[in-house]
């Protein structure tokens, strides 16, 4: 979709949408139970992108707010026990879901319906808002909503976000009525899931509407305003909302190239890098700019020559909207090591730090190299995502609105 005129929604749409009763809005609401930034990410962008439309109301919705704290506490745990201490069982569960094995898809959808069952403060949540339509964006909560509208327990049509270029088993359920991906490939694991591909939309991940509008603003202003050098080239550093990277390992490495930069570090929510790169500022070769978490993320990934980052789907979708040369590095097993092989070509891997500092020297120097990342990702640049999907979520939240007996 392109953003033209004065609205990137389709005119029809718009006119069905003004005809609604103010005081009765389409109601949609956006759900996922993650303590990591993606899922959340995908709803307020998605969120956001709804609510610029007339008579809509899209709502949030973290499943971690109203579970119990006993059942918060024992996800993060068991998700950080896994990640940190036994990488090689992810890896492994990770493999086996997205084969589409029966034996992981049977334990992770048993697993999932005994959280439903313990989380009836989520279902409540949900029958309380009565929404016309439900976008999970977690492949968890796709399993608690099958479930209960399986159960009749939910009636209104239930969407899907898989909020990665890859899909696994526990994305595909029975009761998801549509799904909106990254890329073709995307679509292909879901049909090789047992999704019928009727049901999926190649729309690329929702990222924030902001991706959307290319601001008429300079090099220098946009530097200025950033308080960067617009004469030095960026090199960004980013580690997601946890700001999970070894930031000291990527500036010490930097710090060895002979090449005129300028290095940004936004460390998401991990104050303690903060901190620590606070300390070196002032007696590094390069200039060093560190930002914590940011609510401005394109205007610095707007700024930047290359991007050191990890590879989340969300960070990835950003950067290929503005089609910036990334390099990711330190892939979490599973998912994100899944996620590099497949995009590789579009964004570089790195194998450790010196290969990433040759990889910055060698974008940096070499404007061929850089205009060919910048053609590869032409096919799967998706600026417009959010606005995309909420055209397509609206439009069937109308038809359910409007034949509720079908319900």
């Amino acid at each position: 979709m392109k953003i033209s005129g004065t609205s990137p929604f389709p005119p029809a749409l718009l006119e069905k949408l003004n005809q609604r009763d103010p005081a009765d809005p389409l109601k949609i609401l956006l759900v996922h139970g993650s303590h990591t930034g993606g899922h959340r990410s995908a709803a307020r962008s998605l969120a956001q992108a709804l609510n610029e439309l007339p008579n809509v109301q899209a709502r949030e919705l973290d499943t971690l707010d109203v579970s119990s704290p006993r059942m918060v506490k024992a996800q993060k745990g068991f998700f950080g026990l896994v990640s940190e201490k036994l990488p090689a069982l992810r890896r492994w569960g990770f493999r086996l879901a997205l084969q589409g094995s029966p034996l992981a898809s049977w334990a992770g959808t048993a697993v999932l319906k005994a959280k439903a069952a313990f989380s009836p403060g989520v279902l409540h949540a949900i029958q309380r808002e009565s929404p016309d339509l439900v976008v999970s964006t977690h492949s968890q909560t796709n399993a608690m909503l099958s479930h209960w509208k399986q159960a009749g327990k939910l009636d209104m049509p239930v969407h899907s976000v898989p909020t990665d270029f890859m899909a696994h088993a526990i994305w595909a359920q029975d009761q998801v009525d549509r799904y909106y991906v990254a890329a073709e490939p995307t679509r292909q694991d879901l049909a090789r899931l047992g999704v019928d591909p009727s049901r999926v939309s190649v729309t690329g991940i929702p990222i924030s509407p902001a991706f959307a509008h290319q601001p008429d603003e300079s090099r220098e202003a946009l530097s200025a305003r950033l308080g960067l050098d617009s004469k030095l080239p960026t090199v960004l550093l980013m580690g997601g909302s946890l700001g999970l990277q070894p930031y000291e390992k990527l500036i010490e490495a930097l710090e060895a190239s002979p090449y005129p930069m300028q290095v940004v570090a936004i460390t998401g929510r991990n104050q303690e890098a903060k901190a620590r790169l606070e300390q070196m500022q002032g007696s590094t070769r390069h200039p060093l700019h560190v930002q914590g978490f940011v609510s401005n993320s394109a205007d610095w990934m707007r700024a930047a020559d290359v991007v050191v980052s990890k590879p989340g789907g969300l960070t990835l979708s950003e950067l290929l909207a503005l089609r910036k040369p990334v390099i990711v590095t330190n892939p979490v097993p599973g998912m994100e090591e899944a996620q590099v092989q497949r995009l590789a070509g579009v964004a570089w891997s790195a194998p450790d730090v010196d290969g990433m500092r040759a990889q910055v020297e060698q974008l940096l120097s070499d404007p061929a190299a850089r205009a060919e990342v910048e053609r590869t990702m032409d096919a799967l640049s998706r600026p417009a995502s959010s606005y995309d999907v909420a055209a397509r979520v609206a439009a069937a939240a109308l038809d359910s609105a409007e034949a509720p007996q079908a319900r």
